[in-house]
């Protein structure tokens, strides 16, 4: 069975937006993003128009060539970032 164990923070601008952990067994180094990691992550995407790992890497194909959005990728990214903006509009909201 696979044991995470938290590597470190990851931080962007200063601000926490996911963290870095590694399997102890076989050493595998994986990111996972907090949904405004994700909202930074995508935004990232849809101004560049091509995909990105968690790190901000480019994602390549086997060619070696980015991999470009599609229609769908770009709808998806749009939809996730403008709920987001739209959830902290309402908790934002409700603190007055």
């Amino acid at each position: 069975m696979a044991k995470w164990q938290k590597v470190k923070d990851v931080k962007r601008g200063g601000k926490k937006i996911g963290v870095m952990l590694e399997n102890s067994s076989n050493h595998n180094v994986v990111t996972l993003l907090n949904p405004h990691g994700k909202y930074q992550k995508y935004a990232q995407e849809l101004e560049k128009g091509i995909k990105l790992t968690n790190e901000g890497s480019i994602k390549r194909d086997a060619n070696g060539k980015a991999i470009p959005l599609t229609a769908a990728d770009k709808k998806y990214r749009q939809g996730y970032n403008s709920a987001l903006i739209d959830q902290s509009k309402i908790f934002n909201g409700g603190k007055k």
